[in-house]
Formats: C-alpha cells, structure tokens, sequence
C-alpha cells in the first residue's frame, strides 16, 4: 500500500474515534468500521500504529488497561509482514477462547504434525551436511576468539548442561553493520549426536518445526548447522538470568502478584507452542530466561521436542532420556514411561515450576513422580494463595494424567480467574479489529441500553465459564439473575461451573441451592443439568470412596438422592458406598490376615503391612482394631522366645518393641520376656566386655561382676571363654603381687576369686594351689627380713633409712609383725650418741638425735633423749660458740652478700653478752668497713641508692660516729642528685620533641622513681608540663598513635606506681580536654568531606575513655 494511501486511511481512523468520543458512533458501528478500515491495508506502515496507540491513550481507560494494549500494538507493530484474518467475528471468538477447557488441546497439535511432510527436501539436505564431517578431519576447540563458520565469534561459555555447552558469539555480519542485537547464543551439542543418523533426524524435524514458532515469550532460533567436529544451534541471546537463579536468590518464594508476569510468559509459551503442534517436554527453571529489569520472559530449549504420534517417531524420535536431556523431577509417569506426548505433560512442569517461584521449594522435594506417589507426597499450603488458586495448582501438580490440568492457559486462568486472557498469536488482520474491541469493551458504556450490555457481557462470559463473570451473576439481584438463567444455554454452562470447581466437601448441589426456588427450579431440573449433576454426584463419591472417606461418600449420595429420589442411579449409589465400605473392610481384613498367617517373614518384616492395614481399617472403621487379635500377640511370643533361643538379641528386642508399639497395653508375657531378654543382654554385655578388656580394665569388670545377680554371674563364668580369661588374669596377678612382696593383697586377692567362683560345685584347683605358694613365700620373706633388720643394729655406723625400708617390707607382708615398733633401737641408738659427744664428733651426734626421733617419736619426750640433746647442745657451744661466731662473720665478709652480714651481726645478742658483742665486732671492724666500701659502691654503680642509703644507716647502728661510713653516706647524697638530673634533662628535652615518644617520655620517669620514688611524687610539675605538652599536640596535625601511646604509658606508671589523686585528676582532665579537641576536629574535617579522617578522630577521642557526656558526644557523631 502507498504512503498516499495510508494517509487516507489514516484520516478515515482520525474521523471514526473524533465520532465515537462524540457520540455518534456506538460500539458496533464502530468495530465494524474500524474492521472495514483495516481489511483495506495490506501492510500497515509505522506512522499508522502511531495513530493506533494515541488512539488507545486518549480513550480514558484506566492505566493498566492502557498499558496492557499498548504492549499488544507494539506486539503488532514489530511483525508487520505478517497478513490479517478475514473478519471480524473470528476475532471475537478468538477474544472469547480464554477458556480452552471444553476443547482437546492436542488436536491442533496431532494436525501440525500431520502438515509436516512439506520442506522436508530441504530438511533432508541439512542432516545430508550435518552428517558429512569424518573424525578424520580437523577438530576445533571451544574457547574464546575461535571463529564459527567465519560468522560467529566466540566470547565466553554461559552455560552447561545435559545437551552441551552454551557460549555466547559474536555475530561478525550484525556487528559490521553496527546492529544493536549483535550478540547470539550458541549451543554446541554433545557428542552423542555425533554419527548417529536418527538422532540427528529427529533434531532436524524438531528445529524446523521450532523454528517457525514465533511469540515474544520463546527464545528465537536462527541457525541449525556444523563446523568440521562441531554442532550447533544459533539462537537469541537473552540479557538476564535463568529462573533457577532468580529461584535460589529468592529461598522463601515471591508473592502471587509478583509472580504474576513471570508466570503469564511461561503459560503464554507454552499454550502457544502447544496450539501449534510443539510439546517441550523438559520444562523446567533452567529453560526459562527472565530479565527482572525488563520483566521479559522467554523459554528456551525447545530442542528436545517430541513427535505426538508415535508412529511418526519410530527411530527418528527425539528421546530426552538417552541425550540426558530430560529431567525426573519436572517428568510427568508418561513421559518416564516413553508414551505419546500432551500438553499436559508441560502443564505438570510448568507447576512445579510455579510452585517453586511461591515458595523457593519444590512441590514434592525433587523427587520423581514415581517416588513421590509411592510416598503419597503432597504439595505444602503456599501462604498468599487462597483456596481456589491452591486447588488450580494441585490439579496442575497431579501425578495422574486424567487428574491434571489440560491447558497451560487453563491453569494461568484458574490461578487468576478475574482476568481475562487471549492467547497470543503472530500478528492478524482481524487481531487489530480485536483490540478496538477490547479498548471499546473496557470504556464507559456510552449506549443508552446500559443494563442490557452489562447483562450479555455476564451472559457471555458464563457461557465460556469465566469465574469473574459467574461473579457478577451472584451479585446480580435474583430477578436478572433468573432473566440470565432462562436461557438454557446459560444454566447448563453455570452447572459446568460449579462442578468443575467443586470438591466432595462442596459439591455442585451446596452452590446452586444458595440461589432462590425458581433459578434452583432451571439449574436442577433441566435434563441435561440433572444427568450432570447425576455424573457430578457419581464422581464425587467415587473420589470419596477413593480416599477411604466412606462417611463423606455417603452423605454425598443421600444429598443427592434427597434432591432426585426418583433417580435410581443415585439410589444405587447409596449401596454402592455401603457395598464398597463393606468390600473394602473385607479386603483390608484379608490383606491383615495374611500378612498374620505370612510364614516365608518375620513379624519385623510385616510390621508395615500389619501397620498399615489396622491404620485404613481403622480409618473406616474407628471401633476396629484388628491388632488385638490373639493371634498376633501368640506369634510375637513365639518369635521372641526363638530369637532368645539362638542368642539374636537385637532381633528379640525390636520384636518386643514392634509388639509393644502394636499393643501398648500391658502383657504379663511381654515382661517376662522383656526380662529374659534384658537378662541374656547383660550376660552379653559382661561376656563382650570381658573379651575386650585389658588386665586394668578387667580388674573393674570383675567387682561389677560380683555386684551382679548370682546368675547372671553363673552364667557368664559358664561361658569357658570367661572363665579362661579371668583365671589367667588372677594367676598373673597374683604372681606380680609375690614378685612384689604384697602377701596381703594376693591373700585377698584369692579371696576375691573364691567369691567370684562360689557358684560352681567345686572351687577350682589352682586357686588353692595359688594360696600354699601365697603362705610359703610370706613366711621365708620375713625371716629374712628379720635377719637383716638385727645386722644393721649392730653395724657401727647406723644407717635410720635401711630399717626405715625394712620396716616397710615387713608391713606390706604382716601388719602385726614387733619389728614395726623398731626394738631396740632406743638401746643402740643412745650409745652411739653418748660416744659422739665425748669424742667431740658433734655432728654424728646430731644426726643420731634426729635419726632416734624418726624413728621412735615418743622417744622425743624420755628424759635420756633429752639429757643427750642437752649435753650435745652444751659441749659444743662451750667449746667453739665464740671462735665460730669470729669465723662465720670473716667467711661472710668474705664470701656472702653484706645483708647477710649485718643479719648475722643483728642475732649476736640473742647469744652473746653486750661485751661480748663489743669483742666480735671490734675483731671484724677492719674487714667490715672494707666490705661496706665495696657494697656502698657498688649500689651507687647499680643507681640502688634506696638500698646504699639503707646499708649505711644500719652500719651507723653498729660502728656510731665511724667517719667511714659517714663520708660513704654523702657520696650516695651526691650520686642520686646527680643522675636523677640527667633523667631530668632528657625528660625535659623529649617534651620539647617535635614527636612525643610515649616510651622514652616514661622510661625517664620510670629511673628517676627507681632512683628516688618520693622525689617524682614531690615534683607534680614533671605530670603538669607532660598534660601541657599533650595538649598542644593535639592542635597540629600529631600522630594520634604517638599520642595514644603517651596515655597507655602515663596510664601504666601510675597502676605500677604508688600515686596520689591528684595525679589521676590531671590524667582524666588531659584525657577529657584531647577527646574534645578530637571531637571539634572531627568535625572540622567533616565538613571538608574528610569523611575517613573524621572517622579517625573520632575513633581515637572514644578510645581515651573519656567523660559520659563527651562519650555521648563522639559517638553521636560517630554514628
């Protein structure tokens, strides 16, 4: 058509909305003069779908409305190509298709495909050429820069899977001509394809049917080709991301509202494909692109597409399965079991996939159909779903084919059934002439017959079961809604309805009785609404008795038998249920005898199916209770005893403990075996311990032994494994204990072991040959001991720890021996001192006391043991008391330090006269004053001038007025002054630094207090000048480090240091006074933008510690 042309088309739409926003046009007259106008263009040009858009924006529809049909224009406008249909009235009936639910989705399917045989020249060619590569040629790498067919540049893998890697390209020929798409996605196919003919065939047959596909929400394909050793597939590339990660960024699920969009692309997808002879068949969140930017949806992976009819698959199919392609948690049974392919096989993956999006969960936990059926899995409640859309949801997540939804558009309406759908198609003459409809249906009616179009707008809608409309009926007053349902057409269609969306709870009869008589009278009464609602009834109950619901089935059939009591069917159907309850009952029964009379099993082995059938029998039936057959507590005794019998205890104790769960009552055989069993188990127990232990081990083993019951302990020592063991261990046991000279422990020892044995008829030999080789030994050892303890008595030189370790001995063997009294030793002991004593060797005598009064402590009070201490004391301090004082003191100046001098000088008058100390100083003076110069020097050498002065003063007690001693007294004076001023300087010198060094600062500090502590704590101006200091520093751009270190230091000293509390005043205020200034730098800097730097600041202020109240500040700042 010619630009001239359009103009003229153009102004006739111009005149025609300039009419109706008039008035002079009504709705009719002005589809079908828009639809005139539309048939006259043959391909609309740009400026024409402008014209159509300012149309829709200036119609007064509400935002959304405006919105959703400007998408649909520009849907149009980027197909223009594409012809128009003939009229109007298919456009209509396409607008009225929202609801597919009275038609057979796959019809259309099985018809694509048998229009398939055109092209396949073509086809025949490209599987010619897919086929030509030889492994003998040249084989390319996948990596980035290689270049595909001298088309495709390879950027970077994007993905993997099943079928191969996915790599986005550049396309070389859009990116010459600066295009915007200039990116493609490449799938490269795995080698199975490689060489097999039937695969490649059936990939062939797939791509060209996919790729006449054309919808905004499937990903396009470009390409199917190969380059030498590689397969590939040219497609879309989509900016965004795979729902599976979308999925798993969201683990908690998103809103039903939210999910919305996401969900209508899937739905729109995968309608369309199916209307067009395409089932996916591995549908699942990795096949779907969403760009959360755009709210662009597409599905991608058609490639594995199946043929509908299986006899135009035969070898040339498609399978998933062999290619790894398919995947079991989104596969319906159908499809596991390789039969013909429907739509509603994708409709069990799409709503699984949904399910995910709500939740963040799989329905049924990633598990197969077949494992999640056998488990009777069922879809968790999704909070934000009302009941109506969970139901629509579970019917898509049906393992049943027959159960589940048909449609992907069916489920997208039943989730969201006020809101009326089309299904998207390319772009058509008559669709255009649809969306004026739309526009026109949703303005503000403008007709004069208000009420009448609002009516046939409910009619209509009822008609195609559109639950937004059925609404609106309930809401009508009853005179319309019985103006409505005179039309039978009408009523049957409002009876679809309520049976397809009811439940055995709420059945079609509880929604049509809410109506007055006389609609009831039309719904009910009309003979093909009543064969319907018959079926309906007949459905329910079935479905009731499927779940064991028996009570629920028959109340069911008596509503209904009550509304037609002349219907023999729904009599039937009353003894139907009864009949069914009763065969079921009976089935169960037999199903519970015969897991009972089961032999080739174990009750532990039919405990499930034992289980199980008293739980559905019981669910039936609550007053049945088949478990308390006599029977079965009979054979759980029987089993049990046998298990006993053969020593299987872990199967005797879950036989018990299936019984007792089966039968919690209490059962006077039960105990009895319980304690037979618990019986047997401790003997085990004891006979696995045993077995194990080490000789320390078995030693504990062996009193719980004899704490046990005289049985039980009969019968583990009847055990010849037992009984060896403990008898080597006692054998052993006993000869260490002789080897050890510990006759009184291997005597209970052997006592034990009579005790441990008493429960066999005779006590066994070896223990009482054990205990004559116990008594022999014993005897002979103390003899000998004996012997030797009367030899060391009579040696000249006593030795107290040779009788003290044969005492010892003797003990370890006989606890009531006389040598453990020491005889004689009072005798022999007072001898040997005596003659020490007049021989002068008092050291011997020394010795001898105190070796006496370890041995026999009450000896220590007899009047011989203290004449002889008294006479050894005396003797010895007449004879050497004053020439050893004189000796100890030279020795000392000589070899000790001074304070151990002056200490021994200082106890001379608790010995010695006043004269007599006069003497023993005036022999040392000479010495002493040499050794108090050497002292005194080398402590002011050493800074210890506390200590010198300390020296000096006690030096002066004992030598008064010695000028020595007073001149060394002032050299002290003048060394401390004299190095306490050299701190000083270099103190004063660090303050006045241009870096204060916090360790230097208090090394200085820290002499002088070593030096002379009072003279820090008499200076408070060495502290004043530091405070100073620290507060000019904080004013210039210091180190805060530097700084901190100064008050860690400051803080250290006065912990180690006696301080005052004046110093810690002048602390806390310097600290105060830094954080404030740290405060008002901080925000200094702030406003300079010096956000880091204030950071900084404002860390250091809080971490002097300062007041609450600048705390409070910093921190307010701070945050």
């Amino acid at each position: 058509m010619n630009e001239t042309l359009y103009l003229n088309e153009l102004t006739k739409l111009t005149k025609l909305t300039k009419a109706f926003n008039d008035g002079e046009l009504n709705a009719d007259l002005l589809i079908q003069q828009v639809d005139d106008l539309i048939k006259a263009c043959d391909q609309p040009s740009e400026e024409f779908f402008i014209q159509l858009q300012k149309f829709v924006q200036n119609s007064g529809l509400s935002t959304s409305v405006i919105e959703s049909l400007l998408n649909k224009i520009a849907l149009l406008e980027s197909d223009c190509k594409t012809h128009l249909v003939d009229n109007i009235n298919e456009s209509k009936a396409e607008l009225s298709s929202h609801d597919s639910s009275n038609k057979d989705p796959s019809e259309k399917y099985r018809k694509s495909l048998d229009s398939d045989s055109p092209g396949m020249t073509g086809n025949s060619m490209l599987l010619n050429k897919l086929l030509s590569w030889h492994k003998a040629g040249q084989e390319k790498k996948l990596e980035p820069n290689v270049v595909i067919r001298d088309t495709y540049r390879l950027v970077s893998k994007i993905g993997e899977g099943g079928m191969g890697e996915v790599w986005k390209a550049l396309d070389l020929i859009q990116d010459a001509g600066e295009s915007h798409d200039r990116f493609v996605a490449i799938k490269f196919l795995n080698q199975e394809f490689q060489g097999k003919e039937f695969a490649l065939k059936a990939l062939v047959r797939e791509f060209a049917r996919y790729k006449k596909l054309i919808h905004p929400n499937l990903v396009r394909a470009y390409e199917l080709n190969r380059d030498e050793n590689l397969l590939f597939i040219v497609m879309e590339f989509l900016p965004g991301m795979s729902l599976d990660k979308f999925i798993r960024s969201h683990p908690d699920g998103v809103s039903i509202k939210q999910a919305r969009p996401i969900i209508k692309g899937m739905c729109d997808a995968l309608e369309y494909s199916h209307q067009e002879g395409v089932i996916h068949l591995d549908f699942k969140p990795s096949n779907v692109f969403y760009n959360p930017e755009t709210g662009e949806v597409k599905v991608i992976d058609f490639g594995i597409a199946r043929l509908a009819k299986k006899q135009d698959r035969e070898l040339t199919r498609f399978d998933p399965g062999i290619l790894g392609a398919k995947t079991e948690a989104y596969a319906t049974l159908e499809m596991m079991l390789d039969a013909d392919p429907q739509p509603n096989d994708d409709v069990y993956g799409l709503s699984c996939v949904i399910y995910e999006i709500l939740t963040g969960k799989h329905p049924y936990k990633h598990l197969n159909v077949v494992s999640a059926e056998s488990k009777a899995l069922k879809p968790e409640l999704i909070q934000g779903l009302n009941k109506s859309q969970f139901r629509a949801l579970e019917r898509g997540l049906a393992f049943q084919r027959k159960n589940r939804t048909k449609t992907a558009g069916k489920l997208f309406h039943e989730l969201f059934p006020k809101l009326i759908e089309t299904d998207w198609r390319p772009p058509r003459k008559g669709l255009v002439a649809a969306l004026i409809l739309l526009i026109v249906a949703a303005m503000p009616i403008l007709s004069s017959k208000v009420d009448d179009w609002q009516l046939q707008r409910i009619t209509d809608g009822i008609k195609v079961l559109n639950a937004d409309s059925i609404n609106k009926f309930q809401n009508l007053d009853s005179e319309l809604q019985l103006r409505i349902v005179n039309d039978e057409a009408v009523g049957g269609s409002l009876v679809e309805y309520y049976i397809s969306v009811a439940t055995p709870e709420k059945t079609a009869l509880d929604s049509i009785q809410k109506y007055t008589t006389d609609i009831q009278e039309r719904l009910l009464h009309k003979r093909n609404n009543r064969r319907l609602l018959v079926t309906h009834s007949a459905n329910l109950i079935d479905q009731a008795i499927h779940e064991n619901k028996y009570d629920l089935a028959k109340k069911i059939a008596d509503r209904f038998s009550t509304q037609y009591s002349d219907s023999k069917m729904l009599a039937s159907q009353i003894t139907l249920v009864e009949n069914a309850r009763n065969k079921q009952l009976a089935v169960l029964n037999d199903k519970f005898d015969q897991c009972l009379n089961d032999a080739r099993h174990t009750l532990i082995d039919l405990s499930e199916c034992l289980n199980e059938s008293a739980k559905q029998l019981n669910i039936i039936d609550p007053n049945i209770n088949v478990l308390n057959n006599p029977k079965l507590s009979s054979r759980f005794d029987k089993e049990t005893q046998v298990a006993l019998a053969i020593n299987d205890l872990p199967k005797a104790e879950k036989l018990l403990a299936i019984w007792n769960d089966m039968l919690p009552s209490d059962s006077p055989r039960r105990l009895a075996l319980i304690q037979r069993l618990e019986h047997q188990q401790e003997v085990e127990a004891f006979t696995s311990r045993i077995l194990a232990a080490n000789n320390i081990a078995l030693e504990g083993l062996i009193r719980n032994l004899l704490d046990s019951e005289p049985s039980i302990r009969k019968e583990v020592l009847a055990e010849q494994r037992n009984h060896n063991k403990l008898k080597n261990w006692y054998l052993k046991t006993a000869q260490d204990l002789i080897n050890a000279d510990q006759y009184e422990a291997g005597a209970d020892l052997f006592s034990q072991a009579k005790k441990v044995f008493s429960e066999e008829k005779t006590m066994p030999a070896w223990i009482k040959s054990l205990e004559q080789d116990v008594a022999l030994n014993r005897k002979e050892r103390l003899q000998f001991l004996s012997e030797r303890y009367n030899t060391v008595l009579k040696q000249d030189k006593l030795d107290a720890q040779a009788l003290i370790d044969i005492r010892q001995q003797v003990q370890a063997i006989d606890s009531g021996n006389t040598i453990l009294s020491y005889p004689r030793v009072r005798e022999t002991y007072s001898d040997k001192i005596a003659t020490a004593i007049n021989s002068g060797r008092f050291d011997l005598s020394k010795r001898y006391l105190q070796d006496w009064r370890m041995l026999r402590p009450e000896d220590a009070d007899s009047d011989l043991f203290k004449a002889l201490s008294t006479k050894h004391t005396d003797t010895l301090n007449t004879v050497q008391k004053r020439k050893a004082v004189i000796e100890a003191l030279q020795a000392k100046l000589e070899n000790e330090p001074f304070s151990q001098v002056l200490h021994t000088i200082n106890s001379l008058n608790a010995d010695f006269s006043d004269l007599e100390q006069k003497y023993i100083l005036g022999s040392i003076k000479s010495s002493f004053l040499q050794s108090f110069s050497r002292q005194i020097a080398t402590h002011i050498q050493r800074n210890e001038y506390a200590a010198a002065f300390q020296l000096a003063n006690d030096a002066l007690i004992h030598y008064p007025d010695e000028q020595v001693i007073i001149v060394e007294k002032n050299k002290i004076k003048e060394a401390r002054t004299k190095q306490i001023n050299g701190f000083l300087s270099q103190y004063q010198a660090l303050l006045e630094a241009d870096t204060l060094q916090g360790n230097e600062l208090f090394n200085q500090l820290d002499s002088i207090y070593m030096i002379d502590q009072d003279y820090i704590f008499d200076h408070p101006e060495l502290f004043k000048a530091l405070g100073n200091r620290l507060k000019a520093s904080i004013s210039i751009d210091h180190s805060l480090t530097d700084l901190k270190n100064v008050f860690v230091q400051w803080e250290r000293f006065l912990e180690q240091t006696k301080h005052i509390e004046e110093q810690d005043v002048l602390l806390e205020s310097t600290k105060n006074y830094i954080a404030l200034q740290s405060l008002f730098k901080a925000k200094i800097l702030k406003s300079e933008g010096s956000f880091e730097q204030a950071t900084t600041y404002l860390s250091f202020g809080l971490s002097l510690s300062p007041s609450d109240r600048i705390t409070a500040s910093l921190n307010e700042e701070l945050n």
